[in-house]
This record gives C-alpha cells, sequence and structure tokens, in this order.
C-alpha cells in the first residue's frame, strides 16, 4: 500500500483484529505464513459501507448514542441518518471515537413507499415513489454490489420524479445472494428478477397506465437491455450508467426501444465496450454520450448531474406523450 509504512499498516491490521473486523490466521508452514480475512461484523461492516454516502452533509448531524438519529436537513438531497458503528463490549475504538457512516434513508417523503414481493422463496426489496403527477415509470436495475439505496441511482431517481416520473428502486437480489459473486453477476437471473420488477408494476393502479423505462448501471445496465429484448411488456425506452452491454450482447440486436448509453471519460475500458454494444444495437434512435472526467462511478464532483439531466430528457422524449409533457 503506498504512503503507509509496514509498522503503520501492521497496527492497524492489529487494530481491526481487537474490534473483530477481521480474522488472523497463521498457516504452519516453514517459514510461517500469516494471512486476514474479514469477519461476518466486517463483511456488514463492509455492506453498510457500500452505501454510504460521499457528498457533503448540509446541516448539523445530530448523533445518538445506540440509536441513529436523522441529521437536520437544509439541503433538497435524500434524507439521510448518521450511524455510530462500535464493535461489541466497547464504548470507544482503540484509536479514539467511533466510526460515523452518513447513510441514506429509504424513501423522499410522503410520495414514497417501501414495497417487497416474493419471487418463489426469495424476498425482494424496492422503493416506489410516485410523484404527485406522474406521466411515466422508471424501473432502476443496479449494478454489482449496489442495491435500492444506492447514493447516485438515488440521486437520478429524485431528478427524474422532479421531472413528472415514478421510480423504483430494487434490489435485484436479496441480501445473502447479493455476496455471491457468481449471482452478482449471473445476468439471466437479474434478468428474470427485474421482468418479475416489471410485472410487479402492471399491477399497480397508479402506474398500470403509463410507460415504462428501464435505467440500468454496470451489470444491472446489462440485465435492463436483456430484458428490454426478452419483455412481454412493453419498454419504451433504456439508459445505461456504467453499463456493461457486452454481458448481454447476444441480445442487442433484439433491442428495439430507444437506448442511451452513458459512460465516464475515464473509464477507458467500459467506453470500448459501449461504442461496440453501439454498433450491434439496431434500435432507432442509439446514442453514446461520454461524460468528461468521470470514472466508471460517476464519484468525481459535478459528474453524476449530467447523467441525471440526460437521462431525464431521454426517458421524457420516449416515456411522455407530447399532448401530457409537463410544464
Amino acid at each position: 500500500m503506498p504512503g503507509i509504512s509496514s509498522k503503520m499498516l501492521t497496527e492497524r491490521l492489529r487494530t481491526l483484529e481487537e474490534t473483530e473486523i477481521i480474522s488472523r490466521h497463521q498457516q504452519h508452514t516453514v517459514p510461517p505464513q500469516v494471512f486476514d480475512e474479514l469477519t461476518k461484523e466486517g463483511r456488514e461492516l463492509t455492506t453498510i459501507l457500500d452505501q454510504s454516502i460521499r457528498w457533503r452533509i448540509v446541516g448539523k448531524p445530530a448523533i445518538g448514542t445506540g440509536n441513529p438519529k436523522t441529521a437536520n436537513r437544509q439541503d433538497k438531497g435524500p434524507a439521510y441518518t448518521i450511524y455510530e458503528l462500535l464493535p461489541k463490549n466497547r464504548t470507544t475504538l482503540p484509536w479514539g471515537g467511533c466510526i460515523h457512516i452518513r447513510m441514506e434513508t429509504a424513501g423522499y417523503g410522503k410520495n414514497a413507499t417501501e414495497i417487497s414481493f416474493m419471487i418463489g422463496s426469495v424476498k425482494l426489496q424496492g422503493i416506489f415513489s410516485i410523484p404527485s403527477k406522474a406521466y411515466g415509470v422508471v424501473l432502476f436495475a443496479h449494478g454489482s454490489g449496489s442495491g435500492r439505496l444506492s447514493p447516485r441511482n438515488t440521486f437520478v431517481a429524485q431528478l427524474l420524479q422532479e421531472g413528472g416520473l415514478a421510480t423504483l428502486l430494487i434490489d435485484l437480489l436479496d441480501p445473502q445472494e447479493a455476496q455471491d459473486r457468481r449471482k452478482v453477476f449471473n445476468i439471466d437471473l437479474l434478468t428474470t428478477r427485474l421482468q418479475a420488477a416489471h410485472e410487479w408494476l402492471t399491477q399497480q393502479a397508479a402506474v398500470t397506465n403509463l410507460a415504462v423505462g428501464y435505467f440500468g448501471a454496470s451489470t444491472g445496465a446489462a440485465a435492463a437491455l436483456q430484458a428490454a429484448a426478452r419483455s412481454t411488456f412493453p419498454v419504451a425506452a433504456v439508459v445505461s450508467r456504467g453499463g456493461r452491454p457486452d454481458l448481454a450482447k447476444s441480445y442487442l440486436s433484439a433491442v428495439k426501444a430507444p437506448t442511451l448509453l452513458i459512460v465516464g471519460g475515464m473509464d477507458h475500458q467500459v467506453i470500448v465496450l459501449n461504442q461496440e454494444a453501439l454498433q450491434i444495437l439496431t434500435c432507432s434512435p442509439k446514442e453514446l454520450i461520454v461524460i468528461p472526467g468521470a470514472t466508471h462511478l460517476f464519484e468525481e464532483p459535478g459528474t453524476l448531474e449530467p447523467v441525471a439531466r440526460h437521462a431525464l430528457e431521454w426517458f421524457r422524449r420516449f416515456l411522455i406523450p407530447l399532448d401530457k409533457e409537463p410544464v
């Protein structure tokens, strides 16, 4: 690890072991070898960290002991909660204090609903948000290691809602499945789950007559494209953010919905994959937009906003009838 001394690394690893985040194992070889691995608690903490929001905190957060408290909000972004994390039987970490994680709370107020439905023995959860006047609905397919609380997809979803579109952010895998990399990259499985979520949407009276679009990220984009090609329900448009269309390559020529591919300008390998996909796609229109300065996750300041704007423009163009275009 660059920029860290061996002594400091050893101290940090020892601290992680003391707090039961990692466990150390010694192999009885000559010379002896030692390796570390995440404990169950460590893996759970990793899942929480994956969901943490990285942009600025506006307002003074209210942090309680033992129970999460909602922070004072002065911004227009998603509501968030500050969680105080401590290992069992400790009131402080060895280096002092505790770990504070800012996590987005589910939904956007009175128009958002936590939903769940069963596919066989698997329970899928999601957040269904309907603005006061909805003219279309967008179904989100999240990428690997992400879910319905993804801060990036949540940011995009809120802008779509402000533009008159309902959104459904759904976990295509349950928490246990999400730890299995084979299922994370099982595009057939993700596609089947996405189709089931689409079917659920058709049964909701508030949106049953609205056109449906797919917004996919990373592996979720592959599932969105494959589902659009295979779906028994109409798909009006597809938007891919940092997508892996190569994972659905055999289905690309069958996609009929207008498709927008958005890629970060610094995500060089994925740019090539999307350029190749654009050539295979036969739908019309189809377009590839590269966001300058953005890497795969669009974490850089100012790179996620244009993604949201392009997605909104694309969905409003193909989901909303001209006579119902919101002012």
